[in-house]
């Protein structure tokens, strides 16, 4: 467990999940992740953090088959991939990545009453995942 500082506005729960668009396992929990967050879409703040599988990846052509599969122009993916701005946002969500002990994609930690706490680490069916989310939300 892993204490961190909320906002003081936020009075619901946390769900964060992170991924990395390099990890295929986080692919494979796309649906998941959909029913997860519709499941709790009324009861906690969502937020999408990226891992950091292969930090600090150079070359923005490692991302042009998900541009392409996503219909994304991977000219506007590589002005943005390659600016300062979003290189800093990707380190920062590193930075707290790393800070709730994060090893394994994809994972998912709830925050509640400024205590981090880890619900999944890895692929994991929706079920599983609900019923720890909720035991947790009711602690």
């Amino acid at each position: 467990t892993v204490q961190l500082t909320m906002k003081a506005q936020e009075t619901k729960p946390q769900l964060i999940y992170v991924g990395d668009p390099m990890c295929s396992w986080c692919y494979g929990f796309s649906d998941e992740l959909i029913e997860i967050a519709q499941a709790f879409k009324n009861n906690v703040y969502f937020k999408i953090i990226v891992g950091g599988l292969k930090p600090y990846t150079k070359v923005a052509l490692a991302y042009f088959n998900i541009c392409d599969q996503y219909k994304v122009s991977f000219d506007d993916f590589k002005s943005a991939f390659e600016s300062d701005d979003f290189k800093q946002l990707t380190k920062n969500d590193f930075g707290y990545s790393q800070q709730m002990g994060v090893r394994g994609f994809p994972s998912m930690i709830l925050i509640k009453n400024n205590k981090a706490t880890l619900v999944s680490n890895g692929y994991q069916k929706t079920d599983g995942i609900i019923n720890t989310i909720n035991k947790l939300i009711e602690e």
